[in-house]
């Protein structure tokens, strides 16, 4: 019973009330959550004093390095150039022995000085045919190698130095430990030939300058591209070191490259946590953020359902009335602002569909008064003239021939008060001929008429006073100068439409007389003082009647003739 109170109370808040709730609780579970992150802030700062003191001794070790290498360099440019390396190198043809023997002892106590001086680095020069000085040492150089061989020879002659790793007597024939070799192609002072190269070899034992660190808080290995130490053989490290700074228990460590290819140094930084309570602040962190973030996501779930439960509804309703289901109702069991928008969308969705009611009729009793209008319009001008047809013939003494005239007429006329809309095709034709009968009596009485009609079409309903227009229109225009010539009405059956044409054999329209019939013909509303005020109001009823998917045209060669042609979907005529 209390639960059920709680949940009413709740229910009868105010949207506004609900929100202050929830931001009270976040509120609250925020505060929990942050009296967990300030038990942490000092594992944080251990994490930062690791970190920079982790970078600065690699950065330390990567500038002895680089020095180190750089007066190796040195030493490597000045053998290279001076004047008995260039000498030695150079070709021997004009040379005695004895003074071949003589370059070549003294290049070698030079190297072997200069090793001494060097704390027993190996110096030697190889020629481009494979002969070699080296300084005096136990370990000589295997007679078989060829530098040319090598696969990185490419590299050494494009960047004028190459180091390698080298494991032992690969290159020397008695080699103990692996050791770095750094090679430079040696070049003529003058022509710049390429005639000889220096090689370099340090023993790694000379790298254990970069393992020593000024504090007992780091230690630090330098390994090769595999992980395996170079100098020393520390297990107190991890085998493989990503680059960069990361966490390793309650260490830090970091790793990085070193400007000798494939060599990496690895440095750990040791202080933890005392007393072994490095975990304890997470520990306490997470058991105080799980109860909270269980609280936090039952009331999430709980609110976004309240919310976006008669949202959703809403939504459904809305997309309804889009698709013409007018008159839907969405149920409503909310007292707060949310059931206020909703009796505001169902009253909204009655009055549409009632405007919608409303609008159809108003559209209907529209599209019929604007019918009726356009209908009227034919009548007055086919009147007039045939008055004028009926006043001839009486003036010509013609008694028999008006009184027919105006039985015709009568015929047309009682046609014409039918209410209908709709007539067959036989009787549009039987309007057309009665109104033909009356032209005849007119100047045009030698104009001969044709009527092609399907039987089969014949009781096919079609609107009414569709053909009349376009017969005048030929008569009118077509024959305007002259009183013999045909006219043929077509009605027949093309690609699934009701086709009918009406054409003539008359004087025709230029091409640009018909653009401007055609643009009086199309044009919404027809323009004022159309000529043409049958031929548009044929074509304004087709479209208020069958929409786009009726067509109507006009074309015409001058001197031939002009057809005017109107097609109408069978589907259409069916739906009558």
């Amino acid at each position: 019973m209390f639960k059920d109170h709680i949940y009413r109370a709740i229910r009868g808040m105010s949207l506004r009330r609900k929100i202050l709730l929830i931001v009270s609780a976040t509120c609250l579970a925020v505060f929990l959550v942050c009296s967990a992150v300030f038990q942490t802030i000092y594992l944080h700062t251990l994490e930062q004093n690791a970190r920079r003191n982790l970078e600065a001794t690699y950065q330390q070790k990567y500038n002895e390095l680089e020095e180190y290498l750089g007066d190796l360099d040195n030493i490597a440019y000045t053998v290279m150039y001076s004047n008995w390396a260039q000498d030695l190198l150079k070709p021997k043809s004009t040379w005695s022995p004895s003074v071949i023997d003589q370059v070549r002892s003294n290049a070698t106590h030079f190297l072997s000085s200069l090793s001494t001086v060097n704390s027993d680095i190996r110096f030697a020069i190889l020629t481009k045919s494979g002969a070699a000085v080296q300084n005096n040492n136990t370990m000589v150089i295997r007679y078989d190698y060829d530098i040319t061989q090598e696969p990185w020879y490419g590299q050494l002659l494009s960047t004028k130095k190459y180091m390698a790793f080298e494991t032992p007597n690969r290159v020397y024939h008695n080699a103990e430990q692996p050791m770095l070799m750094i090679y430079y192609p040696i070049s003529n002072n003058y022509s710049f030939d390429l005639v000889g190269y220096l090689m370099i070899s340090i023993p790694c034992e000379h790298f254990r300058f970069l393992e020593l660190v000024p504090t007992e808080d780091s230690l630090v290995r330098l390994a090769d591209g595999a992980g395996q130490p170079v100098v020393s053989t520390s297990q107190l490290l991890a085998p493989q070191i990503a680059d960069g700074f990361h966490r390793s228990g309650d260490a830090w460590d970091y790793g990085g490259a070193l400007p000798v290819e494939g060599w990496r140094l690895q440095v750990r930084y040791r202080q933890s946590v005392p007393g072994g309570q490095s975990g304890q602040p997470f520990r306490v962190l997470f058991l105080i953020m799980l109860p909270v973030a269980i609280f936090c996501l039952l009331v999430t779930l709980w609110f976004s359902q309240y919310l976006t439960n008669p949202i959703l509804r809403c939504k459904r309703a809305i997309l309804a009335i889009r698709d013409n289901e007018l008159g839907i109702q969405v149920e409503n069991g909310y007292t707060d602002e949310i059931g206020e928008l909703i009796d505001g969308l169902n009253d909204m969705s009655l009055a549409i569909a009632n405007l919608v009611d409303q609008n159809r009729i108003m559209y209907l009793l529209k599209r019929d008064a604007e019918f009726d209008v356009l209908q009227q319009k034919i009548n007055p001008h086919f009147l007039y003239n045939t008055l004028e047809i009926i006043n001839g013939l009486i003036l010509d003494g013609e008694h028999k021939h008006a009184v027919r005239v105006c039985e015709m007429l009568g015929q047309m006329f009682r046609y014409n008060l039918d209410d209908h809309k709709w007539v067959t095709v036989r009787e549009e034709c039987d309007y057309v001929r009665r109104y033909l009968t009356v032209l005849g009596y007119s100047s045009t009485a030698g104009l001969e008429m044709e009527f092609e009609v399907d039987p089969c079409l014949e009781k096919r309903r079609v609107l009414k006073f569709i053909m009349q227009p376009l017969v005048e229109n030929s008569v009118r225009h077509g024959f305007h100068k002259s009183k013999t010539g045909c006219l043929t009405v077509q009605v027949d059956r093309v690609d699934s439409h009701l086709h009918i044409a009406v054409m003539d054999n008359g004087r025709g329209i230029e091409e640009a007389a018909l653009e401007r019939l055609r643009e009086s013909i199309y044009s919404k509303p027809p323009a004022p003082g159309n000529a043409h005020i049958g031929l548009s109001n044929v074509y304004q009823r087709l479209q208020m009647e069958y929409g786009d998917e009726a067509r109507f045209t006009i074309s015409s060669v001058p001197g031939r003739g002009t057809k005017t042609e109107i097609w109408i979907r069978e589907e259409d005529l069916d739906a009558l």
